[in-house]
C-alpha cells in the first residue's frame, strides 16, 4: 500500500488539499473539550481517578488522530485514526466492567476478551452492508447490554448508559449516512459522528467516575 495515497472516505474531500474537509477536521476540536470537562471535573472535586486521566488523554488522541487524517487523508493516517478509537473503547469497556461488577481484574480482562472477539464477528457479518460503521455495532450493543444488567443494583447507572446507547446510535447512524447524502449536501454527515462521539465518550467517563464512587467502600468510623 502507498503510505502517500489520497483516502477519499467522507463526501467533504474533493481533492488532496490539506483543508478539504474542514468541517471533519474542525469537528475534532470537541475531544478535546470532552478531555478538559472531565479532568475539570476530577480537579473540581478533588478526584486523583488514574484510569480515568488516562481514557481522557486517549480522548485527546483520538482528536489529534482523526484531524490527521481528515487533512492529511493518507492510508497512514486513516489506520491511526481507527486505532485510536479501537484502544479507547476496549479500554474504557475495561475499566466499566471493572468498576460496575465485583469479577476483578481477571474477570474484567475475560468479559473484554469476549467483547472484543463479538465485536470482530459482528464486524465481520455486517461488514458488507455496513462497511465501517459495522465495527462499531458490538460496542453500541454492550451499552445496552450494560444498561439491563445493572439495572436491578442500581438504575441511575443503567439509565446513563441507555441514554449514552441513544447518543450512540444516532452517533452510528450519521456515520452510516454520510456517503449516501452527498448530492444534497456536500459536507456530509461526517463532522456529526465527531461531536456526537464527544458526548458520548464525556458521558462514558463520567459514568466510570461514578461507578467507582458508588463501590468505593464507606469509610470505617470508631464507635
Amino acid at each position: 500500500m502507498d503510505p502517500t495515497q489520497l483516502v477519499v472516505a467522507y463526501c467533504e474531500r474533493l481533492d488532496g488539499a490539506f483543508w478539504a474537509e474542514p468541517a471533519n477536521a474542525i469537528s475534532n476540536m470537541t475531544f478535546f473539550m470532552t478531555t478538559v470537562g472531565i479532568l475539570w471535573a476530577l480537579f473540581r472535586k478533588r478526584r486523583f481517578d488514574v484510569p480515568v486521566i488516562g481514557l481522557s488523554a486517549l480522548v485527546a488522541l483520538i482528536g489529534v488522530s482523526s484531524f490527521l487524517f481528515h487533512t492529511l487523508a493518507t492510508p497512514l493516517t486513516s489506520a491511526l485514526d481507527i486505532l485510536s478509537v479501537a484502544i479507547f473503547i476496549l479500554v474504557v469497556f475495561f475499566f466499566a466492567i471493572l468498576r460496575l461488577f465485583k469479577i476483578g481484574l481477571t474477570g474484567a480482562t475475560l468479559v473484554t476478551v469476549g467483547f472484543l472477539g463479538l465485536s470482530w464477528f459482528l464486524s465481520l457479518l455486517l461488514g458488507p452492508k455496513l462497511g465501517l460503521s459495522a465495527m462499531y455495532i458490538g460496542p453500541l450493543i454492550s451499552l445496552f447490554a450494560i444498561a439491563l444488567t445493572i439495572a436491578p443494583n442500581n438504575r441511575k447507572i443503567a439509565l446513563g448508559f441507555f441514554m449514552t446507547g441513544l447518543m450512540f446510535t444516532l452517533s452510528v447512524i450519521f456515520l452510516t449516512m454520510d456517503q449516501q447524502f452527498c448530492d444534497w449536501f456536500p459536507i456530509g454527515t461526517h463532522f456529526m459522528w465527531h461531536v456526537l462521539n464527544a458526548v458520548v465518550a464525556y458521558m462514558l467517563l463520567r459514568l466510570v467516575i461514578y461507578a467507582k464512587q458508588v463501590n468505593q467502600p464507606a469509610p470505617n468510623h470508631p464507635a
